[in-house]
């Protein structure tokens, strides 16, 4: 009984130190403001992320929104374009870099140059040479009667 009754006390005490704890105000009024001051900043921050990056532009974007790769910024179906919103040079100036460095082109970056290497054209143009001189050599004439 007696250990049931300090055990009691013991929990008691505690709740009272926690709710005394709680009770006081340990942060300072200066942080107080920084950290309503910081929770607004991420209200604004989230609002913005949720509109679009367009100047005059206040479309909604959380559900149909897409990230620009150039600017960082998310942009409605009618501003997402690179050209529309501002990013036309930095979309050209990535689209030349890709097509130099992998020499692939595209859908819509113009057409391949299909044009053999002169050195392979003259190579099989006299290997072509060649094979039409052995079939015209093993060719036999018709004998006259």
């Amino acid at each position: 009984m007696e250990r049931m009754e300090r055990g009691r006390a013991l929990g008691e005490k505690k709740k009272e130190k926690t709710l005394s704890k709680v009770g006081k105000n340990n942060i300072k009024p200066e942080e107080n403001q920084e950290t309503d001051n910081f929770d607004a900043l991420i209200a604004a921050a989230v609002k913005a992320n949720n509109t679009c990056g367009f100047a005059k532009c206040k479309s909604s974007v959380t559900m149909m929104g897409d990230f620009c790769i150039h600017c960082n910024k998310r942009y409605c179906l009618s501003h997402n374009i690179p050209e529309i919103h501002g990013c036309g040079d930095k979309a050209k100036a990535e689209a030349r870099r890709r097509i130099s460095r992998e020499g692939v082109l595209y859908p819509g970056s113009g057409h391949k140059d299909r044009s053999l290497d002169p050195t392979k054209k003259a190579h099989l143009q006299r290997r072509l040479d060649k094979k039409i001189n052995e079939l015209s050599n093993q060719r036999k004439t018709k004998k006259e009667k």
